[in-house]
C-alpha cells in the first residue's frame, strides 16, 4: 500500500509521500474488522450506492479520525 501511493502520487507530480498506518505496542499493523448486521441477501438488495453509504456511517461511527483514509474490502 505504501508503494503503490508514493509511485502513483510521483506518477501525478506530487513526488513519493507515505503515510502512517495505525500500530500496536509490538509495532505490528492493526487491522479493524467489522461485521455488519445485515445479512448477504438483504446487503446485496441495497445495490452499490446505498451500500457503500451504509459501509461509510459504520467507519464514520466507530473509528472517527479526521485524519485518517479508511479502506474497505468488501468479501
Amino acid at each position: 500500500m505504501q508503494t503503490f501511493t508514493a509511485e502513483r502520487l510521483h506518477d501525478l507530480g506530487y513526488g513519493r509521500r507515505k503515510f502512517r498506518l495505525e500500530t500496536d505496542a509490538s509495532g505490528q499493523v492493526v487491522v479493524h474488522t467489522l461485521k455488519g448486521s445485515k445479512t448477504t441477501v438483504d446487503s446485496d438488495a441495497m445495490g452499490d450506492q446505498a451500500w457503500w453509504r451504509h459501509v461509510a456511517g459504520w467507519l464514520k461511527d466507530d473509528h472517527p479520525d479526521e485524519f485518517a483514509k479508511n479502506g474497505v474490502l468488501a468479501a
